[in-house]
This record gives structure tokens, sequence and C-alpha cells, in this order.
């Protein structure tokens, strides 16, 4: 009797204080915030896809293979790899990330295509990928460069099918038609943060905390209504209940200019 009572006030409740919501500042953005975190999840998913795509095309070295090991990894002078020594796919991925990334910092400077280059070098190295039409037009802001980058699928003066297709599928998952496209998830959300912070601030200066104070019942209520046993957890949504929690393990391997 009690619940339903409080169900039948709130109910009253927010139909009084809803309307005043249509007021405030960025409502009905939500939408457009969950598309853009969308965006963010889906370029955090490049780097992924440039790990996959090096895994299927390497394959996992045997013992036969030295001084190859794991997924094309060669073993310098220095690093202390017996010979003939067999990676477990665990250990072989680890090490492909850890050379993937070490190639996107050489290539820094061409930020977002950091890593279609850094991908580029796993399997010709980063001198040859630095000298290639490929890094020269970009530098220049030519972004034509589909056909130089396909070209690079010849081996011994032969082109081969498989090299010929692996590049097509590096290109086709890993060019950034737009050389502008937003940073990339951990900058975007940290960015966010801080943006978000300075916002609520200059909105309290400004005489907006009126408004914020009417629209937190108004998200209370909903959230009460939802699941009226839940009454003692009321409160604003934290940032993750806006915004999917995002892989932390991929974001913090991404190839982006800030290596």
């Amino acid at each position: 009797m009690v619940m339903k009572k409080l169900s039948t006030l709130l109910l009253v409740l927010l139909a009084i204080v809803l309307p005043l919501a249509t007021w405030l500042p960025g409502y009905g953005n939500a939408a457009t915030k969950q598309e853009k975190i969308e965006k963010q999840v889906e370029d955090v998913s490049s780097f992924e896809q440039a790990v996959q795509i090096i895994k299927k095309y390497e394959g996992l070295h045997s013992s036969k293979h030295w001084p190859l090991i794991g997924y094309g990894h060669l073993v310098m002078p220095g690093e202390k790899y017996s010979r003939g020594k067999v990676l477990s796919e665990k250990e072989a991925e680890a090490l492909l990330r850890k050379d993937l990334l070490k190639n996107c910092a050489v290539f820094r400077e061409y930020g977002k295509d950091s890593l279609l280059l850094g991908v580029l070098a796993y399997n010709i190295g980063s001198g040859a990928t630095l000298k290639s039409s490929v890094a020269k037009k970009l530098k220049s802001g030519n972004r034509d460069i589909k056909e130089n980058y396909l070209a690079h699928s010849r081996y011994r003066g032969k082109t081969l099918s498989a090299l010929k297709k692996r590049r097509a599928e590096e290109f086709d998952a890993l060019y950034i038609e737009d050389a502008n496209t937003p940073v990339m998830a951990m900058e975007v959300d940290s960015t966010a943060s801080s943006k978000t912070a300075k916002s609520q601030s200059s909105e309290s200066k400004g005489g907006n905390g009126l408004f914020a104070s009417i629209f937190s019942p108004v998200r209370l209520m909903i959230g009460a209504l939802s699941n009226p046993f839940r009454l003692a957890s009321w409160g604003m949504p934290d940032r993750q209940d806006i915004y999917p929690v995002l892989n932390t393990s991929v974001t913090n391997s991404l190839c982006v200019s800030s290596i």
C-alpha cells in the first residue's frame, strides 16, 4: 500500500516537473552522445583489427622459422630468446602488440595514419616504409595512396596473391578517409571529463544551478519508478551510466599520435 502511494506521488511530481526539463541545455542530446561513443568504440577496434590481420597472415611460427618467432617477430642480437624458441599464442600476441606499438611510434608524426603505416612496417620494415611512396604522399598531404599501398605485394620481383590479399585487407580495414578523424577513446574520454567539469562549474556560476536542481529529481523519479525497491540508491547517474565502459586493455594499446 505504501509503495503504491509512493509511486502515485512520484508520477504526479513527474508530470509537473518533466516539461521543465525540456528547457535544460543539452536536453535530447543523449542519442548524439551515444552515437559519438559508438564511433569512439569503432576507432578503438582499429588496433584490434590490425592485430588480427597480422595474426591471420603471419601465422604462429614454429622452430623451423628461426630467427622469426611468434607472429613474425625477428629476433635481434641481444634479445633473450633461445634458438628455436617457440612462443605460446598468448606470448606471441603480446610480442606482436609490443612490436606494432613500436612501429606506430616511428610514424607518430603521421597521426591517425600511424597505425596503417605501422602495419605495413610490420611486414616490410620501418626503413622501407619511411622511404615508400605511401609515406611520402601522406607527408605531403596527398591521401590518394591506395594503389601505392597495394603495390607492396611483391616478393623477389613477383607479385604474390597472398600478399596482395593482405595489403587489400589492411587498407580496407585501417585506412582513414579523413585525416582529421577525432582522437580515440581514451583521449576523448579524458578530454570530455575535463570539459564536463568546467561546463558544470560555469553553468552553476551562470545561474543554471536551478535547472539542474529541477532536472535531478526527474531523473531520480524515473529510476525509482523503474525499480521502486532501490530507493536507497537514489542519486544522479555517474558517467558510466551515460557512457559505455570501454575495454581499457584495448584503449591502452592504441596507436595514436600521442605515443
